[in-house]
């Protein structure tokens, strides 16, 4: 071995390379008909959120991943279990990328097949507040990409 190709592996350069930590998840992450009240949903979300908090931070260290690597997530922001990711990645201030299949506005304000709105205003103003994040490195109409 020459004596810059030792150099080299004992002193390497450092060159960030992005890890995208993918995630899709339920909407509905509790049966309708649920037998928890309003209190036990909210401990429930809450300890799920932590766990995924939790797993995120651990990735890493898990994929030996060393200084040079950058984690990214990428999901879209639905309600259910892309808003906890999405609230994860926010609390780790992890960078994410989000893609979504149609503008925002149309995203945020669209309706399921029966009529009903897909967001509620609350959860309305939770996926506004979240994309104007400054981890939210990128927001894309996948359509138009």
């Amino acid at each position: 071995m020459s004596d810059a190709a030792a150099a080299t592996r004992e002193n390497p350069v450092p060159v960030p390379v992005i890890v995208a930590l993918g995630f899709a998840g339920s909407r509905r992450l509790l049966a309708w008909d649920s037998p928890l009240d309003d209190a036990a949903r909210a401990a429930f979300m809450h300890a799920l959120e932590d766990d995924l908090r939790a797993r995120l931070a651990s990735l890493p260290a898990e994929l030996g991943l060393s200084a040079a690597h950058v984690t990214c997530g990428v999901s879209q922001v639905a309600i259910g279990a892309d808003t906890l990711f999405t609230r994860a990645c926010a609390a780790l201030a992890l960078p994410q990328r989000v893609f979504l299949p149609q503008s925002r506005d149309e995203y945020l304000t669209g309706h399921e097949a029966d009529g009903t709105q897909d967001f509620d205003p609350t959860q309305r103003a939770e996926a506004e507040r979240l994309l104007s994040s400054p981890h939210v490195i990128e927001e894309r109409v996948v359509s138009d990409a």
